[in-house]
C-alpha cells in the first residue's frame, strides 16, 4: 500500500500500525502523523466535556475536575483546539469518530466502505483470471448475451463488473506481469489492453 499516492484509509493507517507491532518493524511516519492528530482532537475533545463540566451547577462534577487537575492544563488544551480549528461536538460518540478521521462524509461508514473495496476487488480479481485463462476482457466482464462472464455468474449488472475492473487498477498491473511472466514460459495468453 502506497499512502503517498492518496490519503489513506484510517482503517489502512490500524492495519499498518499493527502489522508494524505483530511483525517488529518501525511504526510508518504517516501512522504516527494520525496518532498526533487522533491525539489532539481526543485532547481537545476533552477540553471542552471538561470546560462544560467545570461550568456545570453540579458540585461534585466540579469537585472531580477539579480533583483531575483538568483546570490547570485547560489553556494549553483550548490553544491546541483553536490552533485545529475544533469546535465542541456534544455526542461522545460522534466526538470520538470524528477524532479518529472515521466520521468522513460520503457513502456509508469507514467499515461500509472497506467492505465494498474487498467485494469490488474481489470482482475485479475473478475478471483478471478469466482473462488469464485466455478470455477476451469482454466475455470476462459479461457484455455477451452467453451466461459465463463474471456478471452473469454473480448475477450483477455488467456496469457493476466495468466498475470494480476500473477501480482497481493494481489488479490490472497484476494481471499483465502475470501475462509477461506466462508469455516468458511460452504460455498464450490474451493481454487486458487487446481484449
Amino acid at each position: 500500500m502506497n499512502v503517498r499516492d492518496r490519503a489513506p484509509d484510517p482503517l489502512e493507517l490500524w492495519d499498518m500500525y499493527y502489522e508494524s507491532r505483530a511483525f517488529g518493524r518501525p511504526i510508518p511516519e504517516p501512522v504516527l502523523e494520525y496518532f498526533d492528530r487522533v491525539a489532539a482532537r481526543l485532547s481537545a475533545q476533552q477540553f471542552f466535556l471538561s470546560a462544560a463540566t467545570l461550568r456545570s451547577k453540579d458540585k461534585r462534577a466540579r469537585w472531580y475536575a477539579d480533583q483531575a487537575g483538568i483546570a490547570q492544563s485547560m489553556k494549553k488544551i483550548a490553544q491546541q483546539a483553536r490552533q485545529l480549528g475544533l469546535r465542541p461536538i456534544a455526542d461522545p460518540g460522534r466526538a470520538v469518530l470524528h477524532a479518529l478521521e472515521m466520521d468522513r462524509r460520503g457513502r456509508g461508514n469507514v467499515f461500509r466502505r472497506r467492505l465494498l473495496t474487498i467485494r469490488t476487488r474481489d470482482i475485479a480479481e475473478e475478471v483478471a483470471s478469466l482473462i488469464l485463462d485466455g478470455w477476451k476482457k469482454y466475455f470476462a466482464i459479461g457484455d455477451d448475451d452467453t451466461d459465463t462472464g463474471v456478471a452473469r455468474r454473480r448475477k450483477i449488472s455488467v456496469q457493476k463488473v466495468r466498475r470494480a475492473w476500473k477501480q482497481h487498477p493494481t489488479v490490472l498491473a497484476e494481471t499483465r506481469a502475470q501475462i509477461k511472466r506466462f508469455k516468458a514460459m511460452g504460455v498464450r495468453v490474451e493481454s487486458p489492453d487487446k481484449a
